[in-house]
């Protein structure tokens, strides 16, 4: 769930996972699996916010902004690989573990393009650290 960004090509990078080799006692070498982020995330949806008095009230407004992503188009052809996707997936989003709910309005932005998308599912477990969502069009205002 880490970001590598190599400053000298302006390009960041999502650490997957990692491996390491050993010979013996010793580290060897790690060999590590990176997804280029070419792609900003803006996640908005309900937070609940306490007053003077304690007094909890559910507040909509953006939680999280420009965070970079890793952005997976899923095809029909995937969606026989992986018959554990659900139907409504368009997209599938790599991220570092955000705390994102099934409610939240994500925003994809590449350039100058945006795409407004809901949430239809969450997946914290595949990959330590990391966040991988699947998200459809939204058409909610």
């Amino acid at each position: 769930g880490y970001f590598v960004i190599n400053r000298a090509h302006n390009e960041e990078y999502l650490v997957i996972s990692t491996h390491q080799e050993y010979d013996g006692d010793r580290t060897l070498s790690i060999v590590t699996n990176l997804m280029k982020c070419d792609h900003r995330l803006t996640v908005t949806g309900n937070t609940r916010i306490a007053d003077s008095r304690g007094n909890l009230k559910s507040v909509f407004g953006e939680k999280y902004r420009n965070v970079p992503c890793y952005l997976e188009h899923i095809s029909s052809q995937l969606l026989q690989y992986q018959p554990g996707l659900s139907p409504d997936t368009e997209h599938r989003i790599y991220t570092t573990a955000l705390n994102v709910e099934l409610t939240d309005q994500v925003v994809v932005s590449m350039g100058g393009m945006e795409l407004v998308l809901k949430v239809t599912a969450l997946d914290y477990m595949t990959f330590q650290g990391l966040l991988v969502i699947e998200v459809a069009k939204d058409i909610r205002k």
